[in-house]
């Protein structure tokens, strides 16, 4: 912690950011251990979190934001547990000059987001899923309170019940477009001919009895191929009724005055890729959830 303080809080400012997840993600842990010669200590990039507390002790904002990946709960280095040593830190914040910080987490109770102690290092952990993020990115957050606003905080909440979505519901009126092939030929006939013959083989691999849906599902797709298929990889055109929905997430995404999408294009893949991700897609709809590993069977 830094030995200097600083007199002036800045009672409408608030701090936002985290340190670099590197030395915490689990692939990032997993790749140092890879390296000859690799000794945590060592690696400064562990007490990045200290920058983070050194800027808020200058600043003494009235509150904090910090936030990292899931991986900083589980991450050690000293032989002590990194967050529990950034928690000392963040704890002893200010201790002496004035006011401490409320260390809060963001907790989702009957339908409401709100500040809430935090019982045990895991409930700070924040899933964007609740709060209408069509994605399950899961963080740590720590929400921060100089102790004098405490109070103030402490009845804040907003509603955040009925926000679930999925990606469909934010891309689903964009216009239907094809991923590509990386390699070889590449145009909207080689692309359904490869997709065919994957739905074929996955449709013949599936022969079992309880696999009954699934063969019928591949087998449908392979029909719906041959007599058509997105050739666009790319498209700027604006969907039809764009920016006059009802919806509450497409009022907020849609913007009535632009004339054209941008950055509406798909990435290349293989070709035994999309077999692949054909029978995720395929596997996900029929059995109503999605396998994360899978034995390769084609």
């Amino acid at each position: 912690m830094p030995s200097k303080s600083y007199a002036k809080n800045y009672d409408d400012t608030i701090v936002i950011g985290g340190p670099p997840c590197q030395a915490y993600s689990l692939v990032g842990r997993a790749r140092a251990k890879g390296k000859i010669g690799y000794v945590p200590e060592e690696d400064g990039r562990h007490y990045l979190f200290r920058e983070y507390i050194r800027v808020l002790d200058r600043l003494r904002p009235a509150a904090f934001v910090m936030e990292n990946v899931k991986g900083m709960l589980s991450s050690t280095v000293e032989s002590r547990l990194v967050f529990e040593m950034l928690m000392e830190d963040l704890s002893s914040l200010g201790t002496g000059q004035g006011h401490h910080y409320e260390l809060m987490t963001v907790g989702v109770e009957d339908g409401k987001a709100s500040l809430q102690e935090a019982g045990r290092p895991s409930d700070f952990i924040v899933r964007a899923e609740q709060f209408g993020v069509p994605q399950r990115r899961h963080r740590v957050i720590i929400v921060g309170i100089r102790s004098d606003l405490a109070g103030k905080a402490a009845r804040a909440e907003i509603a955040v019940s009925g926000l679930t979505r999925t990606v469909s519901d934010v891309i689903g009126p964009m216009p239907d477009l094809r991923s590509g092939i990386s390699r070889g030929r590449d145009d909207s006939s080689a692309w359904r001919n490869e997709v065919v013959e994957a739905a074929k083989l996955l449709a013949s691999i599936h022969k079992g009895k309880e696999d009954g849906p699934l063969r019928e599902a591949f087998s449908s797709v392979a029909k719906r191929m041959k007599l058509g298929a997105p050739s666009r990889r790319t498209a700027s055109c604006l969907p039809d009724g764009y920016g006059t929905s009802n919806d509450e997430l497409l009022r907020w995404l849609e913007r009535p005055n632009l004339r054209a999408v941008a950055q509406h294009e798909t990435r290349g893949h293989m070709a035994s890729d999309l077999g692949r991700y054909l029978f995720a897609a395929v596997f996900g709809a029929v059995r109503g959830y999605i396998l994360t590993a899978w034995r390769e069977r084609m």
